[in-house]
């Protein structure tokens, strides 16, 4: 079982708060989830040598004509000194 200092340090370095009254629930949700994270590192597995793997070849680079930065500021909502300009959000 998880301890209190335990949890509380895995709170501060998560910068998380947790209410008094929510401790013993979130506590509890994080313990089931270390448990099943031990129950599946502990789960078997294959290992490189006895898996076969199948490859997708990988096209060959085009060097290809690209767009203009007029071409592409055109589609611009906004541009500003040949920039992109975004609006802030507030």
């Amino acid at each position: 079982m998880i301890t209190r200092e335990e949890f509380e340090n895995i709170a501060l370095l998560s910068k998380l708060y947790v209410a008094e009254d929510e401790y013993s629930a979130v506590c509890a949700d994080l313990q089931q989830m270390m448990d099943f994270a031990d129950e599946v590192s502990q789960a078997p597995v294959e290992t490189e040598q006895s898996r076969t793997f199948e490859y997708t070849p990988l096209r060959e680079d085009e060097v290809s004509e690209s767009l203009s930065k007029n071409d592409v500021l055109s589609n611009a909502r906004l541009c500003e000194n040949g920039y992109f300009k975004v609006e802030k959000n507030d």
